[in-house]
């Protein structure tokens, strides 16, 4: 009888896990229409050729589902067979205005330029765009910073779900960009407040804060103090760091931590950015491959190149990296900053100016 209970739980868990394992991927952002995020479906057969590759790249460097930087290469130049100037001046495989190309453009492919008309450089900079717009934790946000208006934001979803399930989008979704009541308008930087209700419908927001990022990152009971979630942009990292790593992601500690560090700095749990990924929660061991894979993670989502990352987390240490207009910590397998062998801390705050 205890054997038989004993291999229900365990079966039990193997599911709990292999659920979460498979969310990670499956249920990465969010908006009011739910989540969108997953792995390729049959209708992803009308993405040309090479161009997937570049969206998955871009998803594990920015944190942004592939199939909505498909979504929106569709519906903004059907994938690269229309890249003329728009009516608002913006160019391109992804349709950037200049100023904006400017501030985020990205050389994807190292060969020393940074084109607009390069998927392989366009297509990581509209990911880089959305992530500082509030993607992967609010795609509704990010999206509508591409384009301010919820057309558009619908016409996007509906295609990222049609390439991950088939889903044929509606007429309301897919109508035409051009017609007199859908004013196309270009990425600018700023964004309007998401609408409630309306012809929409009742708005359910994305998970932030304290209620984390579904399928990629959980806020353990305790972990935050009441009232005080962790930074967007921390939250932004975490999912980043989660998509690298292959693993949902547990905080075990995030702004229920003291105000100072062992050294008596200031710390960047204090206010939102930083969180420690505790070991026993996450499936790991003090010092063990599951925090290299995490700190490895978190490495090359600073910047690093992953065959360097992962052999800097194997060795342990605490590094400070500035990337993507963050300063990053990752610390993990040392002493310096306290015990870091039973918890991988990642920190993320903006850069002071």
């Amino acid at each position: 009888m205890a054997g038989a209970l004993a291999l229900a739980t365990l079966v039990m868990l193997a599911a709990t896990l292999l659920s979460l394992l498979t969310g990670a991927e499956r249920d990465g952002a969010c908006g009011p229409d739910g989540i969108v995020a997953g792995p390729p479906g049959p209708a992803a057969d009308a993405i040309p050729a090479g161009l997937l590759a570049p969206y998955r790249s871009a998803e594990r460097r920015y944190g942004v589902p592939w199939n909505v930087l498909a979504a929106i290469n569709k519906v903004e130049t059907d994938f690269g067979r229309n890249v003329g100037v728009s009516r608002a001046g913006a160019v391109g495989w992804m349709q950037f205005l200049p100023s904006t190309w400017e501030r985020y453009g990205v050389d994807g492919d190292d060969d020393g330029r940074k084109d607009p008309y390069d998927p392989a450089d366009a297509i990581p900079a509209a990911a880089r765009y959305l992530r500082a717009s509030g993607a992967p934790g609010d795609l509704h946000a990010a999206i509508l910073a591409y384009n301010h208006a919820e057309w558009y934001y619908r016409q996007v979803i509906a295609w990222a779900r049609r390439f991950v399930d088939g889903t044929r989008p509606t007429r309301d979704a897919t109508g035409d960009r051009t017609s007199s009541d859908q004013a196309v308008t270009e990425p600018t930087g700023s964004r309007p407040s998401p609408p409630v209700g309306g012809a929409t419908g009742e708005r359910t927001p994305c998970p932030t804060g304290a209620d984390a990022i579904p399928g990629r990152v959980q806020i353990a009971p305790g972990a935050n103090l009441p009232g005080r979630p962790l930074a967007a942009e921390t939250l932004a990292f975490l999912g980043r760091v989660a998509v690298l790593s292959g693993r949902p992601l547990i905080v075990t500690t995030g702004t229920n931590h003291s105000r100072y560090t062992v050294s008596g700095a200031v710390s960047d749990h204090f206010d939102g950015h930083a969180a420690d990924i505790g070991m026993a929660a996450n499936g790991g061991g003090d010092d063990g491959p599951v925090g290299d894979a995490i700190a490895a993670a978190c490495l090359t989502a600073a910047g690093d190149p992953p065959a360097e990352a992962a052999r800097e987390a194997r060795a342990g240490g605490l590094w400070t990296r500035e990337h993507d207009g963050l300063r990053i910590q990752c610390i993990w397998k040392t002493d310096l900053g306290g015990n870091h062998h039973t918890h991988v801390h990642i920190g993320a705050r903006p850069n002071a100016v």
